[in-house]
């Protein structure tokens, strides 16, 4: 079969990208032929074009038509629009993965979808009400982990908690207040934040095994379960405890998104969550619920099944109903153009950004570096002032020493011609003629 995927933006690794990505691919190596459609390129669809899938944008209009597609699966309501406006002769799937983005919510025009596939009951629900959720047929079409990048592993016991991860691209600041001051409160224990805007690095398998917990939401917990990684499902809308086997289905109706219990926990009690509460959790049953019912090799039958119903249906893209999307698809298509200059001139600007950034982050290391070096030369100017301080110093004392040293010895020969000098001559004088030869033999000295 010739399938035609199709998402708004494949930029980031999120979502509905992801999604698209895994279906694309697994339907591929299923024998499918396969191409994506995408208003905003980006690494995903690079990475698709990599693997061999046709990659298509909007200004493809003639060589999306030329793949003539058997059926399209679409995600998000203005790839609808537009590919609905072209020559197409094929049955729409249309999923939506979230309640309330504008992208997800459900189409105002819909002609030719055959069948709406929702991730949750509370994603059904929202469209319930609406034209699209009365007149187009649901079906609650889950999510997945990809299993083909993911060991089976035996589960360890959760034991003492040293490294956990925060896997969002939407990280709650009380959430970060609250790790925070566990940290400071548990030596040894410490977190780090998977996901936009700071760290867009990609977390697979061998990054959650060297874990001891994580928390997240959506797909990565069922990749967490199936590995054996206690997961807590928290993020902005709340908490709703930890991945287990026996709440899935709960959880499930919710995507596994906090909206279920949406806990709003304190420091103390998440502290408590992550110390105590996780060392109750019984990891393997989780694994062995997540390997066996929410593998992507578990939904490929389903999702089979579910194209081979909409090519029955009977709804289908033609020329009735291109009509209905000839407006909106040139809307749409203009609308994406001025996006996409946006894009443009956004990304021009953050390069001009980015290049003065690096200019005055070189400007700043090199006056750190001067900075470092005349602080390294103030230093050294200090030592050696010491050290001249300490020599003047030493040559005080030692001239103090020798100035008292030497009154001392005026003072101890004044007192030695004083008293023993004196005592003699006047000893001397009392001896008849001794003292009178004295006298002439120191006159006579004297004249020489």
């Amino acid at each position: 079969m010739k399938l035609l995927l199709a998402n708004h933006h494949l930029v980031e690794r999120a979502g509905s990208e992801l999604y698209t990505f895994e279906l694309a691919t697994a339907l591929h190596d299923a024998g499918h032929t396969v191409a994506v459609f995408t208003f905003v390129p980006g690494s995903i669809s690079t990475a698709l074009a990599q693997l061999g899938i046709g990659v298509f944008t909007a200004s493809d209009r003639a060589a999306i038509e030329a793949f003539a597609p058997d059926l399209v699966h679409c995600h998000h309501a203005p790839c609808l629009y537009f590919l609905g406006s072209l020559e197409l002769s094929c049955p729409v799937v249309h999923s939506r993965l979230g309640p309330w983005v504008s992208y997800e919510l459900p189409p105002a025009v819909f002609g030719g979808v055959s069948l709406s596939l929702c991730v949750s009951e509370e994603v059904r629900d929202v469209a319930a009400e609406t034209p699209f959720g009365r007149e187009v047929q649901s079906h609650i079409f889950r999510n997945w982990f990809d299993e083909r990048q993911t060991p089976r592993a035996p589960v360890r016991r959760a034991g003492e908690l040293e490294r956990l991860a925060v896997v969002s691209n939407h990280l709650d600041p009380k959430l970060r207040q609250s790790l925070d001051a566990i940290v400071a409160r548990r030596p040894g224990f410490s977190w780090v934040h998977y996901g936009l805007p700071e760290n867009p690095t990609a977390l697979g398998a061998k990054e959650l095994l060297e874990l001891d917990a994580v928390i997240t939401i959506g797909r990565t917990t069922l990749l967490a379960g199936a590995l054996g990684v206690p997961c807590l499902i928290y993020d902005v809308y709340g908490c709703d405890g930890w991945l287990e086997a026996h709440r899935m289905p709960d959880l499930a109706t919710k995507n596994f998104s906090g909206r279920l219990e949406r806990r709003a926990l304190s420091t103390d009690e998440l502290e408590a969550e992550l110390f105590e509460r996780r060392r109750a959790l019984e990891l393997e049953a989780t694994a062995d619920a997540c390997w066996q019912q929410w593998s992507l090799a578990s939904r490929l039958p389903e999702l089979s099944d579910l194209h081979a119903r909409a090519l029955q249906a009977g709804a289908r893209l033609s020329a009735q109903t291109r009509g209905a999307y000839a407006s909106l698809g040139a809307m749409v298509h203009d609308l994406e153009g001025v996006a996409t200059a946006e894009r443009m001139l956004r990304s021009q600007t953050a390069h001009r950004l980015d290049a003065e950034v690096k200019r005055l982050s070189a400007e700043l290391g090199r006056l750190e570096a001067e900075l470092q070096r005349t602080d390294a030369e103030r230093a050294e100017l200090r030592a050696e002032a010491e050290l001249l301080r300490r020599a003047l110093e030493a040559a005080r004392h030692d001239h103090g020493a020798l100035l008292e040293r030497e009154a001392r010895l005026a003072h101890d020969l004044a007192h030695l011609r004083g008293s023993a000098g004196v005592r003699f001559l006047e000893q001397v004088k009392r001896v008849p003629g001794v003292y009178g030869a004295w006298l002439s033999a120191k006159r006579l000295l004297d004249k020489q």
